[in-house]
């Protein structure tokens, strides 16, 4: 008897602790969201005053303890940045690798997370070159401390690397105009870092090449009048003049502003918090002739106005995604669409900019509604596109 006194005790007693513990658990999953937005806040303000390593720690944490996808993506993406600010390439080339070989898994989403962490590579590489340019540095020189020549090597390597693997994407299809851009990118910052006149030679044919894989993949349709497009500082932001209207629906999270181009250039007003601009312009390099007829016109038809924004009826402004406030991710967007006749979007047909905010970019474009001109009495479809610049 006594022995199943103790025996019926010790269940007793094993029973409430496991009943603890699954509580404990329990509220430990309930607490993960605020813990989350605590952990990455923490990180960034480690960051901040130069805390790299607590930083980065904090952010390997929640890799490994978030149940979530998008959490854990966000917290690799902060990674990559903090890991190239610290220079170690290295561990910034696994991050890409670990992505890149999951893209057979995780398919499209990984795809995603993979041209969010190259595109955090390649901010990582512009600001380097810029650093470089600040201290004076020439990546040319003959006389650069073995520090400095190992660091413009490995950085070298890394590039050449991005670009394998974005033709190893391209390859499989889905993605070419992401990988393209990402191709052209990256070895432009290649080109940068030439170390004699016959590799910048080279290099500036394989951002041709990118450029041109750009272009084929555009559609040929109604002529667009070339305009010069608006420059890019390093920190992404496009430079160009305004004309800009209020979003009027309060309810949305991201306001935006339409600004086209005029002939002076100026620079933007600063941004409202959780903002976006848009912005439109043609390049010269995209803008595409119809070779043909398609609707009874001549094979020259009336040049069409590249300024979409100017044209724009009705314009919808983004909604900044969750996922990029969490990890502040800004940058611009660049949408280009084809107009169908009646005025609507008839097609995205590509994105570029930062992987997190295109599709929140893509869908608001897909709302907007132009006005369309006429050639000999038939209306046309237009070719071009907007921008949105999120900012925080």
């Amino acid at each position: 008897m006594k022995r199943k006194l103790i025996a019926r005790r010790l269940a007793r007693r094993f029973l409430f602790a496991t009943c603890l513990c699954a509580s404990s658990f329990i509220v430990g999953e309930a607490q993960d969201a605020p813990d989350l937005n605590q952990h990455l806040a923490r990180a960034r303000a480690l960051a901040a005053v130069s805390k790299l390593d607590a930083a980065i720690a904090e952010l390997d944490g929640i890799r490994r303890g978030a149940g979530d996808d998008v959490a854990r993506d966000v917290a690799t993406i902060m990674l990559m940045g903090m890991q190239f600010e610290r220079g170690d390439y290295g561990q910034a080339q696994l991050l890409l690798d670990e992505a890149f070989n999951l893209r057979s898994s995780r398919g499209e989403k990984s795809k995603q997370l993979y041209f969010a962490l190259a595109g955090q590579l390649m901010n990582g590489a512009r600001a380097r070159l810029e650093r470089f340019r600040q201290f004076g540095l020439n990546v040319r020189a003959d006389d650069l401390p073995d520090e400095v020549r190992k660091d413009l090597d490995q950085l070298r390597r890394l590039l050449e690397h991005v670009i394998e693997q974005a033709q190893r994407i391209r390859a499989e299809g889905g993605s070419d105009s992401e990988s393209a851009a990402l191709i052209e990118d990256a070895a432009g910052a290649r080109m940068t870092l030439a170390r004699d006149a016959a590799e910048r030679a080279a290099w500036q044919a394989r951002v041709a090449e990118a450029r041109q894989w750009l272009v084929i993949t555009e559609p040929r349709l109604a002529s667009l009048r070339p305009v010069t497009p608006p420059g890019f500082d390093l920190s992404g932001r496009a430079m160009g003049g305004s004309a800009r209207f209020s979003a009027a629906d309060a309810s949305r999270e991201a306001s935006v502003r339409a600004t086209g181009l005029d002939e002076s250039h100026s620079t933007p007003s600063a941004s409202t918090s959780a903002s976006a601009q848009a912005k439109s312009a043609a390049p010269a390099s995209e803008t595409m002739r119809d070779e043909r007829s398609m609707d009874g016109s001549p094979d020259e038809p009336k040049e069409i106005g590249a300024d979409l924004i100017a044209r724009a009826i009705q314009r919808v402004p983004p909604i900044y995604p969750t996922p990029a406030k969490i990890a502040r991710v800004t940058g611009t967007v660049i949408v280009h669409l084809i107009v169908g006749e009646d005025g609507n979007v008839e097609k995205v047909v590509r994105s570029t900019g930062p992987a997190l905010l295109r599709q929140a970019a893509e869908e608001a474009a897909r709302r907007w509604r132009f006005r369309i001109d006429t050639v000999n009495g038939k209306r046309v479809r237009l070719s071009g596109f907007i921008s949105f610049t999120f900012s925080l």
